[in-house]
């Protein structure tokens, strides 16, 4: 349709009358295929991936494709033309979505009800949600790419309009007191993070006190989707399986945000896998999460089950076994989860909380009551999603009281 200024608005021609896209405009691409949450930017060089922040942007774009995702809505037309190819996005011979900056984008409402004029039928609700999504993920990119470039206004233009575009997406915003970022899905409460990797590793023999042990905890992150299934990830393994792994570990999950916390007391950067992670994310407490939560972390559904509790081996990986010590008293072990429904997960794919548990007892209490308040034990017998060796070793501490 014709954008602001044009008296006569007009649907999109059939793709007869429009070349063939090639390639197809990043600012469209929510839907891309590539790892990671952003599309490669065509005016600019560089991956946004490798460049993450704002934090609370980055986490707006994921809740975005996440939101867009779960529409499944026949193909829309979202935005104006200029009719050029570079504009339009075709999906089984029909449009799919039509870009200019000061439609979708920059006026959405003013185009939702001229447009919805020009096809003489109204929105229905999640059509009108789809296209105030689509134009924050154009804008969110925009301020995205415009900051890679050394800055500009669209990221100061953007904060503040967020909650109100947030809101006509289908999703409430604010800013919650943990790590993560609240959205209103549905009139549902969730919370949305992001995979920043996802890491694999092989055992590798180490020479401890004189004896050689395996372990695996020096894990890479690996490009495209990777297949959860079982008690594992594919391409991972365990060097002490009974230690490290089985159902209720098949999965470690670490914090972006925690290791930004450590680089700071360590005076030097941490990478991604760095502590034997498999799932590195951002936006998600994942020290703060409470046993039993469960994430929909990509095409999978996964629980946490309980906190890291270091060994030396972390120590040795850290080349300081002081480093034990300090990791346990910093009060953010991470998460073990457990495999509930299997899937595949990439950098940049959604997590999503999707069940929070009453009961409110967090991986980090559990690791404090381990480490520094035995007589606290008894917290934990009444957690029934708390794996079970957890439970043994709360017997052993629990007080009378606790038991009955």
């Amino acid at each position: 349709m014709a954008g602001a200024g044009f008296p006569c608005p007009r649907l999109a021609p059939g793709p007869e009358a429009v070349p063939t896209l090639a390639p197809s405009p990043p600012w469209a691409a929510w839907d891309h295929d590539r790892p990671g949450l952003w599309p490669l930017p065509d005016d600019h060089d560089g991956d946004l991936d490798d460049h993450p922040g704002p934090a609370w942007l980055d986490r707006v774009a994921a809740a975005v494709r996440a939101r867009l995702a779960a529409l499944r809505l026949p193909p829309p037309v979202v935005g104006h033309a200029d009719w050029e190819s570079q504009n339009i996005r075709w999906r089984g011979g029909r449009p799919l979505a039509v870009h200019d900056w000061n439609s979708a984008v920059a006026q959405t409402e003013r185009f939702l009800a001229a447009y919805e004029q020009a096809r003489g039928r109204p929105w229905t609700p999640a059509e009108r949600q789809a296209g105030w999504a689509a134009g924050l993920w154009v804008r969110a990119f925009d301020a995205k790419k415009q900051r890679l470039a050394g800055g500009g206004p669209h990221l100061d233009r953007l904060a503040p309009e967020v909650p109100e575009r947030a809101a006509r997406a289908g999703l409430g915003w604010r800013r919650s007191r943990s790590l993560a970022v609240e959205l209103r899905v549905a009139g549902r409460l969730v919370l949305v993070g992001v995979i920043v990797s996802v890491n694999v590793g092989t055992p590798r023999e180490i020479s401890w006190r004189g004896q050689t042990v395996r372990t695996a905890i020096w894990k890479d992150p690996v490009p495209g989707r990777v297949g959860v299934r079982g008690t594992s990830v594919d391409g991972d393994e365990q060097g002490n399986p009974e230690a490290h792994g089985g159902y209720d570990k098949a999965l470690y999950a670490y914090a972006a945000e925690d290791y930004q916390w450590w680089g700071g007391e360590l005076g030097r950067d941490l990478g991604p896998g760095t502590f034997g992670e498999n799932l590195t994310v951002r936006g998600i407490d994942v020290s703060g999460a409470v046993v039993g939560e469960r994430w929909r972390a990509g095409g999978t559904l996964l629980e946490v089950s309980s906190p890291r509790t270091p060994c030396y081996k972390l120590g040795y990986r850290m080349g300081d076994q002081g480093f034990v010590r300090r990791f346990a008293g910093a009060g953010r072990p991470g998460a073990y989860l457990r495999i509930l429904a299997e899937g595949e997960v990439a950098a940049g794919d959604p997590v999503e909380v999707v069940h929070r548990p009453a009961h409110g007892l967090t991986v980090a209490e559990v690791s404090r009551i381990y480490h520094h308040d035995h007589a606290a034990a008894d917290r934990l017998l009444g957690v029934p999603e708390l794996a079970g060796t957890w439970k043994d070793w709360a017997e052993k501490f629990a007080t009378s009281a606790g038991r009955s």
